[in-house]
């Protein structure tokens, strides 16, 4: 695991009202835990934003005035609004006694099964293991090359000799079939049954046999025209045999 040195100072002082001061002038409260009695300190923003910002895990070498000590940050508390640091626990780790520490998960390569349309799902960025944190890994790498549709990773799968504290059946990493890929094959007998109506529109014959039906209504009217035109030529001669 790699280290991290910070130096830091002791706060004679504490409370909310001392807290707020040192926020304003750029510093973080921070606690130690873990040891026989807890130690209030603050540290530069600039230094200890380097150990938040980034997925890695490191043993933070405390240096407290004249103490030195090792540990691992545990909390994080961050402003509503500005996501500035407001405050950090650390606790307190010891290079004899075995400590339970959360190692970020890194997955190499792409999976056969997302080359073949599949969806990656990682359900643990982070595992926990119980161990001296000098002979802890900076992670936990996991291939994921010849994984296919459907395959996972379990904790119990994992080649580390380590002792892992979460459940052995617990899914670290898997591939999925694409949602919108089921949701298609799912609503397809649905769009092809929507299409039947459609269908039976199309065979309401009367109507469009009504609409054929308007020129004979055409013809009908054009026969009359035609009658009474042969009516007029017919009473011309009339008229001319009375002059």
């Amino acid at each position: 695991m790699k280290t991290f040195e910070l130096q830091a100072t002791k706060r004679e002082t504490t409370g909310s009202k001392n807290a707020r001061e040192l926020r304003a002038k750029g510093m973080v409260p921070c606690v130690l835990y873990g040891g026989t009695t807890p130690h209030h300190f603050f540290a530069d923003e600039r230094h200890v934003s380097k150990l938040v910002i980034t997925p890695e895990v490191f043993n933070v070498k405390l240096a407290i005035g004249d103490d030195r000590f090792s540990s691992l940050v545990k909390d994080v508390q961050f402003h509503p609004v500005t996501d500035k640091i407001t405050h950090i626990d650390f606790l307190e780790i010891s290079e004899t006694k075995p400590a339970i520490i959360s190692l970020p998960v890194n997955v190499l390569g792409t999976a056969a099964g997302v080359k073949a349309g599949g969806r990656l799902k990682l359900n643990m960025r982070k595992i926990a293991v119980e161990g001296l944190a000098s002979a802890l890994p900076e992670k936990i790498e996991i291939n994921i090359e010849e994984l296919k549709i459907g395959d996972s990773v379990r904790v119990k799968e994992l080649k580390y000799n380590l002792k892992f504290v979460d459940s052995p059946e617990t899914i670290v990493v898997g591939v999925r079939t694409q949602r919108k890929v089921e949701e298609e094959v799912v609503a397809t007998p649905a769009a092809a049954a929507g299409t039947t109506p459609a269908a039976g529109a199309a065979g309401a014959t009367p109507a469009a046999g009504a609409a054929a039906g308007a020129p004979g209504a055409g013809d009908a009217k054009g026969k009359a025209g035609a009658g009474d035109a042969k009516g007029k030529a017919e009473a011309k001669p009339e008229g001319k045999g009375k002059k």
